[in-house]
């Protein structure tokens, strides 16, 4: 029996699927396992119900997924036997030096660190910034300027005192005492530089002038003293002298009197003074007795005798034509 022909088309459609099984199946190596797979699909078990299998295939998801995400290396790994293996043992000491160094590179490092901080913080410095730290120089440069001048002055001032407290420099000089006063007056001028010469030796700067002066003031014929050191080892004494107006007899001779009625001391009656008769104790006396003379006209006075004064009230006047 003859078979039925089909159509040419419906022929070459199955002869190319065939001529195509039958030609060898070209893929890249990388993807030849999937291929395979594809091909050939393996069966699929079916999954246990166990707490194991789902462990399992959690660990297979994980190693899958590190798989597809790190790149693994493989590194030749050489066997070393016990044999050649060598062991090295670290000193105590050795582990100290190495922690030291460690410890000063960190220091050194956050040295460096912050010098450029620094360095940083000094350039990024405002105009008042920069203005303001001016003004404390200037202030602490104030400051120095002012301690050192104070140190100076006290040590100026500690050697002046112990040269004017204890040198033998400063001390007076009897050569250098003098006495000023006034010629043909009743002072006694050597007893005036007696008083001056008792302080020689001592440091002038020591010396009490007060005391001086006051030694000197109660000397006779003496109205005012003046004491004043002359550097670096002088004294020297000024004198006033008191002046007589009036001589009182006292005995034989006369004691010439001041217009105070104080005694500056006995000498020869001068012409130029008028006489007094009164007694020499009673200063008030002497006053009055003055007092009356100076009142005197001088056609009156011319002729006087004397003034006599028994007391300050009782006080008359002797003229030489009776």
């Amino acid at each position: 029996m003859r078979q039925p022909t089909l159509p040419r088309h419906l022929t070459s459609n199955e002869s190319e699927p065939a001529k195509a099984d039958s030609a060898p199946i070209r893929v890249p190596i990388a993807d030849r396992s999937n291929t395979l797979e594809a091909l050939h699909p393996k069966p699929k078990l079916k999954a246990k119900a166990s707490s194991k299998s789902n462990e399992t295939k959690a660990g297979a998801k994980k190693a899958e997924s590190a798989a597809l995400t790190v790149p693994i290396v493989a590194v030749p790994i050489r066997a070393v036997s016990p044999a050649t293996a060598s062991v090295r043992t670290v000193s105590r000491a050795e582990v100290q030096a190495a922690k030291a160094a460690k410890a000063e590179k960190a220091e050194n490092a956050a040295k460096a660190q912050k010098a450029a901080k620094g360095k940083n913080s000094t350039a990024s410095i405002t105009p008042i910034g920069a203005a303001r730290a001016k003004r404390r120089a200037k202030k602490k440069h104030r400051l120095v300027a002012k301690i050192l001048t104070g140190v100076a002055a006290t040590a100026v001032l500690a050697g002046a005192t112990y040269l004017l407290g204890y040198s033998p420099f400063f001390a007076l000089d009897a050569d250098y005492v003098r006495v000023v006063a006034v010629e043909d007056t009743m002072i006694d001028v050597e007893a005036v530089a007696e008083v001056a010469l008792a302080n020689t030796g001592k440091q002038l700067i020591s010396i009490r002038t007060g005391e001086i002066r006051a030694a000197v003031a109660e000397l006779a014929a003496v109205r005012e003293v003046q004491v004043q050191r002359n550097w670096p080892a002088g004294l020297t004494v000024t004198v006033e002298a008191r002046e007589p107006v009036a001589a009182v007899q006292a005995g034989e001779r006369y004691m010439l009197v001041d217009g105070e009625g104080v005694a500056l001391g006995k000498a020869r009656l001068r012409g130029d003074l008028p006489k007094l008769v009164v007694d020499l104790g009673d200063q008030a006396a002497i006053v009055s007795a003055l007092e009356v003379y100076r009142e005197l006209p001088e056609q009156v006075a011319g002729q006087l005798r004397h003034v006599s004064a028994k007391s300050r009230d009782n006080v008359s006047t002797t003229l030489t034509t009776g």
